[in-house]
């Protein structure tokens, strides 16, 4: 797992559950050079760490907290399948 350090606290950014010392991007957070950046639009991540944000889906967007794929809506015009 990547961390960032904590003295560099960013939004975002939280405590690691396996070293206090160091910080790790929260749910909706992904590290990108060294810092934590929000999920775009069309992505959501549901735990912390360094992964990458996962895509909606094809004709999908998100909102903020971007944490959840609940946060994902269909595109003006199109409606979910199943």
């Amino acid at each position: 797992v990547r961390t960032v350090p904590c003295a560099d606290v960013v939004f975002g950014s939280v405590a690691d559950p396996l070293d206090p010392a160091s910080c790790i991007c929260g749910p909706g957070f992904t590290v990108e050079s060294s810092t934590c950046r929000q999920c775009e639009s069309g992505t959501y991540k549901t735990s912390g760490g360094s992964e990458r944000c996962t895509p909606c889906g094809a004709n999908a967007k998100s909102r903020a907290p971007y944490n959840s794929p609940l946060n994902c809506y269909c595109e003006n015009g199109f409606r979910p399948v199943g």
